[in-house]
């Protein structure tokens, strides 16, 4: 692939153009522009105030902090000598190598486990009468797969190590090495745990089904493998957000920092990673935890409020997870995957149509668009959201990756998100979505700002015309969408003059207790359609201030970091995470971003991977 044609051609014309534009006039415009505006600004508060990062020591030195710790402390020297004569025990070391060593366990291990399993569950079966032709293929295909296993006795790693699907993600990890590992050969001690596992899998799956069964043990592995290492829940929430229902997710982060809790208390050596957004982002939390017992519908706001602050502790788990470079790309990159499955689908709804499709259209205005797509989630708009923040960050791969395949793959990856936004037909996405495809350019590569103001230009050339239709009516107050929303914000402005300190609390169900006094010619809605009115309606107007102190500060850190950092990569994840977050915030002002939770999880992920790159950019500085 490195001797492709296409790529060597494309690579050759990319470099052509580059050169072309940096000794060229149209480079000269944006470059003075710049200048200009950076000599008389140079010395000004507000400049200066977001090239400076900010301190870290709010946390520390809070009352909070070092009651906290004196805790952990106490609890440290109190378990010192129980937690280390558990760290010696003979189940927690084999535990520990399990978790450790579980890719490179001989096959025969999980040969031995089907064998034992596939008899048992024959037997119970025949036992019940209940055997089917299922079961017998079933216990057919275990044996096979077992005597396949067992006469292969390498690794699970070394058995993928060579495959086409592995040298791939080496490729697309660039830094990362697949070589051959040692095998954890099958012994006289592993045996009976083999034996175990195979008789509890084959009782359960009769007991159950064998689908149960399975998923059942695969949740206790998860669950042991997210005690062993933490890291591991964040990951999987952070991946599997697009597909995995709010509660599984919010049960997995809980439990993933509870796995936290436990190692920072008993493992001495591990410490707090403090950031500067730790103290406003507790703050905001301790906001919503008022709103909620003060709440016009405190049961539902509590509801609510508990999955928020769950969704917010994955801010903390990330910072204090993803502390190398190698983590950060591999997580940022699955993440890329996941959306990809996520647009691919999104696209294939546009094509073949489904039932909810023009439930969110106009179709006395939009009669020539057929169908709006919502992919995994269950609005367009919310869809929509999710691709914002996803777009420039594979942008940031595209542009900061070394390789030129990686390029085109990444580049692909962004083709096919955009297209499924496009399919959203949500205007204050699009809207979105330029302002944060500008900003990133405007950070990280100016040569393309005329480029893509060119493509601007001639976008009705080759966008479809309901397309066109949908964005010039933005605006149009005879479009049902524009006048619902302008008359629900003049609605919730109009509450705002008797709840704009302390707010209503937090949730649908308070909204609609109070809202319905306050409508606009009778318009009723779930929420207030933007983001900002919908923060100060719920909290009040302390709740505001401690939200736009956190985008101050984040924006404060990204602006600081990109302007002096020197990894290519880094600067450009900062970049693509920063301008998918301005976007979104943009998006805030035509709707409640934060209406569905999974993109509020979204929300705190991204600024958690944004600041974890901050932090690996400062120690890749220093070193």
């Amino acid at each position: 692939m490195n001797n492709s044609f296409i790529i060597s051609f494309l690579c050759k014309v990319y470099s052509f153009f580059s050169t072309c534009y940096e000794n060229s006039f149209l480079k000269k415009i944006p470059d003075g522009v710049v200048w200009f505006f950076k000599k008389i600004t140079q010395n000004s508060f507000f400049v200066n105030f977001f090239a400076t990062p900010c301190e870290n020591k709010l946390l520390p030195k809070s009352f909070i902090w070092k009651i906290l710790s004196k805790t952990v402390a106490l609890l440290r020297r109190v378990f010192s000598k129980p937690v280390a004569s558990v760290r010696e025990s003979a189940v927690f070391k084999f535990f520990a190598s399990f978790y450790e060593n579980v890719l490179d366990y001989s096959t025969a291990h999980f040969a031995l486990v089907a064998l034992i399993c596939a008899p048992v569950y024959t037997v119970l079966e025949m036992s019940k009468s209940a055997m089917t032709p299922l079961g017998y293929g079933l216990v057919a295909f275990l044996v096979l797969t077992a005597a396949l296993l067992y006469f292969v006795n390498t690794s699970l790693y070394n058995l993928f190590a060579g495959s086409l699907l592995v040298k791939l993600a080496s490729k697309l990890f660039e830094d990362f090495k697949f070589g051959e590992r040692e095998i954890v050969a099958i012994t006289k001690k592993s045996v009976p745990v083999c034996i175990v596992i195979g008789f509890s899998l084959a009782v359960c799956a009769s007991l159950t089904t064998p689908l149960y069964a399975a998923i059942f043990f695969a949740g206790v592995f998860g669950a042991g493998w997210i005690l062993y290492n933490y890291s591991v829940g964040i990951f999987i929430a952070a991946v599997m957000l697009p597909f995995a229902p709010t509660m599984v997710l919010a049960l997995l982060i809980l439990f993933t920092f509870a796995s936290f809790v436990l190692r920072f208390i008993f493992d001495d050596t591990m410490k707090f990673n403090h950031t500067s957004l730790d103290a406003p982002i507790f703050f905001f939390a301790v906001v919503l935890v008022i709103s909620a017992i003060t709440s016009f519908a405190v049961k539902s706001s509590v509801m609510a409020v508990l999955v928020y602050l769950a969704f917010i502790l994955s801010y903390y788990l990330l910072t204090n997870s993803v502390k190398t470079k190698k983590h950060l790309c591999t997580l940022v990159t699955l993440m890329l995957y996941a959306s990809l499955l996520v647009a691919l689908y999104g696209i294939y709804q546009y094509v073949f149509g489904f039932a909810e499709g023009t439930t969110w259209i106009d179709e006395d205005m939009f009669s020539d668009i057929e169908t709006r797509v919502v992919s995994t989630f269950e609005n367009p708009n919310v869809l929509g959201e999710y691709l914002l923040l996803l777009i420039p960050i594979g942008l940031s791969f595209v542009w900061g990756l070394k390789k030129g395949y990686n390029k085109l793959i990444h580049l692909a990856i962004v083709g096919a998100l955009s297209v499924c936004m496009i399919f959203t037909y949500s205007r204050g996405n699009w809207i979105g979505l330029l302002f944060a495809v500008i900003l990133f350019f405007m950070f990280y590569d100016r040569r393309f700002v005329w480029l893509g103001a060119i493509a601007l230009l001639l976008s009705p050339m080759f966008l479809p015309q309901n397309v066109i239709n949908r964005f010039l009516s933005v605006g149009d107050m005879g479009d049902t969408s524009t006048s619902y929303r302008v008359y629900i914000w003049l609605g919730t402005l109009n509450m705002l003059k008797d709840y704009w300190l302390c707010g209503i609390g937090v949730g649908t169900e308070a909204f609609n207790r109070i809202y319905p006094m306050y409508a606009y010619s009778g318009v009723m809605a779930p929420h207030s359609h933007n983001l900002y009115l919908q923060i100060i309606t719920e909290n009040g107007v302390f709740g505001l201030v401690v939200f736009v102190s956190i985008v101050i500060v984040y924006f404060k850190d990204c602006i600081s970091t990109i302007i002096k950092t020197h990894d290519k990569l880094l600067k450009g994840i900062i970049t693509g995470c920063a301008a998918g977050m301005f976007g979104y915030l943009v998006q805030g002002m035509f709707d409640n971003v934060w209406y569905n939770y999974r993109v509020f999880l979204l929300f705190f992920v991204i600024i958690g991977i944004t600041v974890s790159c901050i932090s690996i950019s400062k120690q890749e500085k220093a070193v």
